[in-house]
């Protein structure tokens, strides 16, 4: 019975211990408030400034349904160092070098830029999920892992180099993201063979008509591929002059370290030079625009809505208003995130193999 009587005082007593701590806290937080409040001078409602909407860093097409975006899905798996592997290009059965991220059992072909080869998506492949997905960051022929690779560095050239690694890989389907010149060849790898590819994410895209250049705009272009200046000021323009020295100096040496110049000449030709827009309309599959509002004009919405609408039916467009050209390195979390949520909006492309 002491022993009962004495538990039952303590449990009292740890019960009053915990009202009074309550009620002093409290109590403080009151006279911190009424301190404050003393020494804030009143502030007539007349003179108090609106309250800020909340910023929105991008907006989604009306078509698209915004609630079934970035839900948290517990099946989705961080990658980690080991789930990267680079492969160099195999010059005796023409296989296109490229570096693998994650193990999942759907494959995503991600094809570069004109100014950089794979490693333009360094900051995003941390936040790519590794555990649905198996990502191929493929360089194209005079780039990167394909840097030795001679080729003509044409849109045809480039989709049956696509198809071909994909064959070698063991993929009969996949889905394909493409970034600005690549965004063209994705295009094209989706109109050679509309049966292999699920789903296209197009970010800054090249439409399938190609950019036209009078003598004059080609030769500022072809400036890029040998002028530091030029290719600078070319990298600030797609930016929107929103950053600094260290930004365009480790871009612009990227660059230098991604290409050979001839490839660079020659897929110039192939963006200027290239039109298969009527060859194009009318391809059903899904497609995902991803535009920066601080993009050049050709790449704006405006244009792209205006070249890529009559001819996709089932085209989606979404802008990112912190981003330009460079969406992956400005915007990394958000570009994975838009990417993984299109590729995941109608669920896996029939026929897909591991």
């Amino acid at each position: 019975m002491g022993d009962t009587f004495r538990a039952g005082t303590l449990r009292r007593l740890n019960q009053l211990l915990g009202v009074i701590a309550e009620q002093s806290r409290a109590g403080e937080q009151g006279r911190v408030k009424a301190r404050f409040k003393l020494a804030s001078p009143a502030i007539p409602s007349a003179a108090r400034p609106a309250a800020r909407p909340a910023a929105r860093a991008c907006h989604l097409d009306r078509r698209t349904k915004p609630s079934r975006e970035f839900v948290s899905r517990p099946r989705s798996r961080p990658l980690d160092s080991g789930a990267m592997h680079a492969i160099p290009a195999d010059p005796s059965r023409s296989l296109l070098g490229h570096l693998r991220v994650g193990s999942g059992p759907r494959p995503v072909v991600v094809l570069h830029e004109w100014l950089a080869d794979h490693r333009n998506y360094a900051a995003m492949t941390g936040w790519l999920d590794g555990g649905r997905f198996t990502w191929i960051l493929a360089d194209l022929r005079g780039y990167g892992l394909s840097r030795d690779l001679p080729g003509d560095f044409t849109a045809a050239e480039a989709s049956a180099d696509v198809l071909r690694l994909m064959d070698g890989l063991g993929h009969r389907r996949f889905d394909l993201v493409g970034h600005s010149m690549s965004g063209m060849i994705a295009q094209r790898v989706a109109l050679d063979a509309p049966e292999r590819v699920g789903r296209l994410v197009l970010i800054s895209p090249v439409p399938p008509s190609g950019f036209r250049a009078d003598a004059a705009t080609l030769d500022r272009m072809a400036a890029l591929i040998h002028d530091d200046v030029a290719a600078r000021e070319a990298i600030a323009a797609r930016t929107g002059h929103r950053y600094g020295a260290v930004w365009l100096d480790r871009k612009l040496a990227l660059l230098r370290s991604s290409a050979r110049p001839e490839a660079m000449r020659g897929y110039l030709r192939m963006f200027t030079g290239t039109d298969f827009a009527a060859q194009a309309a009318g391809l059903p599959l899904p497609i995902l625009a991803l535009l920066g509002e601080h993009d050049i004009e050709p790449y704006r919405e405006p244009r792209i809505r205006a070249a890529l609408e009559p001819l996709y039916p089932a085209l989606a467009v979404r802008v990112c208003r912190e981003a330009g050209h460079y969406m992956m390195l400005e915007a990394p979390v958000f570009t994975a995130s838009s990417i993984d949520a299109a590729l995941d909006a109608a669920g896996p492309p029939e026929g897909d193999t591991p």
